[in-house]
């Protein structure tokens, strides 16, 4: 089973300028920590949308405080995602990874505002890794984030309906 891959530091999603979309972001002045925004709004985007037409068309900016773990999820719409970071992504923060629920055992609850399923109960923490450069992840299996760092973790996330494997496929 395939959690996540690193993006090569050479392949032009690594290389995506940001800045745009950065600034954007800031103009905002965020209360949420989930944005979407539509991607045929940055130049940038629409060219990488016409050679990888793999990706849906918004794509978010997921924002986690300082010290908060983001509970333990599966996102909605999505079944992989493109993370690049944005700010403060350090090995100060990890995203885990954990087993499928047991029925019989944990209970899901949707969040629609933040487009994502709560799962509680315990869980096995199956691999984890810190986003500190371009990767590709599954949304599609229970994941959390811990932002263990003293600023704000912020990272662009483009969401694919592809599999984690099959993204992977298409990409790499």
């Amino acid at each position: 089973m395939v959690f996540f891959k690193k993006l090569p530091a050479s392949h032009e999603l690594s290389l995506l300028d940001l800045a745009e979309i950065r600034s954007s972001y800031l103009a905002l002045s965020p209360t949420s920590p989930n944005i979407y925004l539509d991607s045929n709004k940055f130049p940038a985007l629409v060219a990488l949308q016409n050679l990888y037409p793999i990706f849906n068309p918004t794509f978010s900016i997921f924002t986690i405080p300082p010290q908060l773990d983001w509970p333990i999820h599966f996102d909605h719409g999505r079944s992989s995602a493109l993370n690049i970071p944005l700010f403060n992504c350090t090995s100060d923060s990890l995203t885990r990874f954990y087993n499928n629920p047991d029925p019989h055992i944990n209970t899901l609850e949707p969040n629609e505002s933040y487009q994502i399923t709560l799962v509680k109960g315990p869980l096995f923490e199956l691999t984890s890794f810190s986003l500190t450069s371009a990767s590709l992840i599954s949304t599609s299996i229970p994941h959390s984030v811990a932002n263990l760092g003293e600023l704000p973790r912020v990272i662009f996330s483009w969401g694919s309906m592809l599999s984690i494997e099959s993204l992977i496929d298409s990409l790499l």
